[in-house]
């Protein structure tokens, strides 16, 4: 129990340290792309950047098109499985796949997001029948495909037609 716990802690730590913190209760609602603020300021060796209705302020690398092909792996999918792990930070979130638009191309796709309702980061709400723009990298730095990781931060939103045309745009 114990070393769950420091577990937890420490890999809340990383990722808020990595990516951000948000006060608030309540995830933000996603900002369309086109309204995502580009200008930058450098504060503890982070980019910051303040998303429109968030209180997160702090993230390794802003969202924006030209941060956006710097992911391993973007795709636009509805959920079809929300699987808890022994993981004490994430849940495996099942996509089927509508459309690529970097990575592997199958039909289906896993990826370890923060449960439904956690306020880190700015993460949309999501559940089963959810459609979302997901994007993010292998877990452990693997060049392949496999254990992926959501980017949250405006990485990984709820879907809307207009930024999934950007995204297409960005990413071809």
């Amino acid at each position: 129990m114990k070393t769950t716990v420091l577990t937890m802690i420490a890999a809340v730590s990383f990722v808020v340290a990595a990516c951000g913190s948000d006060s608030g209760t309540t995830p933000p609602t996603p900002t369309p792309a086109s309204e995502v603020p580009t200008d930058t300021t450098v504060a503890s060796g982070a980019a910051s950047t303040a998303l429109e209705g968030s209180s997160m302020a702090m993230c390794v690398e802003s969202y924006t098109m030209s941060t956006l092909p710097a992911r391993t792996f973007a795709f636009d999918g509805t959920i079809t499985a929300i699987t808890p792990t022994d993981d004490p930070v994430y849940v495996n979130v099942t996509f089927e796949v509508s459309e690529w638009f970097t990575g592997d191309g199958a039909a289906e796709a896993t990826v370890g997001m923060f449960p439904a309702g956690t306020a880190l980061l700015g993460g949309p709400e999501y559940e089963v029948g959810t459609r979302l723009l997901v994007t993010g990298e292998p877990r452990f730095d693997d060049t392949r495909l496999e254990d992926l990781v959501a980017w949250y931060c405006g990485f990984t939103r709820t879907y809307d037609d207009a930024t999934a045309a950007e995204w297409r745009a960005a990413l071809s």
